[in-house]
């Protein structure tokens, strides 16, 4: 049983700077005056924090546009600059490394193709410890910064079940089992930096909040079409963690024992070709299908308003489970079959209840790589609340 602890004044001055931290993230600049009002302080407590919060070079003062008076605002913003954070997202043939700085803005991305069979944790990682420095020589070029020595940490996604204790992934259908914590070690003693692991789809929601949806959804489902399917699911900013369907693991329902994992691989990527071409459309990928309904082929359309069903039936649990406010549906089956999307939408009366009238479904905003963009996200979040904590508690 773990060991109850008593919540005292450290805690209170962690969570403060943490809250405030967060706030000037959300409000991308804003002023002391009006932290205190958001968060109920007073003034010389604000002032206090944001003081300490500066003497970490977390944030910094930046003015505004002359007020009515002729008076410059002076404003509360991070600092962009203070650290940088690296993503790797682990795929099957390739890996993609996206480099943030500390407003999750994207500075650079690279994809690099996987040459060899077999993926053990040791070879990938030292195959993203070579292609570092060519990848930070291109970033320093691009941006005109110099980022080699600021790197602060590095986040690593990939599919598999996440042990969520030890935050860790516990089994991979690329890596195979107990392989996050290898991994991450390995990349430790290469690196010498701290090294998180995160689960490719919640990275992906991690981007997808963070960067382009914003605070006001109170709950978000997001259900990827792949080479293989998933979900995750955020709720008041938090990824909900569970790793026995608990927590949006739909590539691994079952429903029975002797079909764990199976029930909707009918909707992966190469099942969704093979099931276009037996219902006679000759197409080698799914944008060729949204071209064809683009041209009103009927064949094509049919055949998009046959598959949106079956993203409906699946659609079902995710409502029945979760209830969000929104669902994003996302993947390369959504990016080259866009068509999907709204008449995914039009199915609502197959849904088993949807308890928000107004739920919306819609496409993920995010382009190719979200996965590394989320994992640099959340290694650069979880580190600060690191360097919090050293300070403060």
């Amino acid at each position: 049983m773990e060991e109850i602890r008593s919540y005292g004044k450290s805690d209170i001055k962690l969570n403060n700077r943490i809250l405030v931290l967060n706030l000037i993230k959300e409000y991308h600049a804003v002023s002391r005056i009006q932290l205190a009002k958001i968060t109920n302080m007073s003034p010389t407590s604000m002032t206090r924090i944001v003081n300490d919060l500066k003497e970490l070079n977390l944030v910094c003062e930046v003015e505004t546009a002359s007020n009515r008076l002729g008076r410059r605002a002076t404003m509360i913003a991070i600092n962009k600059d203070a650290f940088y954070s690296l993503g790797v997202a682990i795929e099957h043939n390739q890996i993609r490394i996206a480099l943030i700085d500390s407003t999750y803005e994207v500075l650079f991305m690279m994809e690099y193709e996987l040459c060899f069979e077999e993926k053990s944790c040791s070879e990938i990682a030292e195959f993203v410890y070579l292609k570092y420095p060519e990848f930070i020589f291109l970033a320093e070029e691009a941006t005109a910064l110099s980022l080699r020595e600021d790197l602060f940490c590095i986040g690593v996604s990939f599919p598999g079940i996440v042990d969520d204790q030890h935050k860790t992934i516990i089994t991979s259908p690329i890596l195979g089992e107990e392989v996050g914590e290898k991994l991450r070690n390995h990349l430790i003693h290469l690196f010498q930096l701290p090294v998180y692991v995160e689960n490719d789809i919640k990275a992906s929601l991690y981007n997808e909040y963070y960067r382009f949806i914003g605070k006001e959804e109170a709950s978000i489902a997001y259900v990827y079409l792949d080479t293989g399917i998933g979900a995750a699911l955020m709720i008041n900013g938090e990824i909900y963690r569970g790793n026995a369907f608990g927590a949006g693991e739909l590539a691994y329902a079952s429903m029975n024992k002797e079909q764990q994992g199976q029930f909707f691989t009918n909707l992966t990527y190469h099942k969704l070709l093979e099931c276009a071409r037996k219902h006679g459309l000759a197409t080698s990928k799914l944008a060729e299908v949204e071209t064809a309904c683009k041209h009103q082929e009927e064949k094509a359309i049919e055949w998009v308003d046959y598959v949106a069903g079956e993203v409906a039936k699946l659609l079902n649990i995710v409502n029945v489970f979760y209830n969000p406010s929104k669902i994003l549906l996302g993947g390369s089956v959504i990016r080259e079959l866009p068509e999907l999307v709204g008449r995914v939408a039009e199915k609502k009366e197959l849904f088993y209840q949807v308890l928000y009238g107004e739920q919306q479904i819609t496409a993920t905003h995010q382009p190719v790589g979200g996965e590394a963009v989320g994992a640099a996200i959340v290694a650069l979040d979880e580190q600060l609340a690191e360097l919090l904590k050293d300070k403060w508690y």
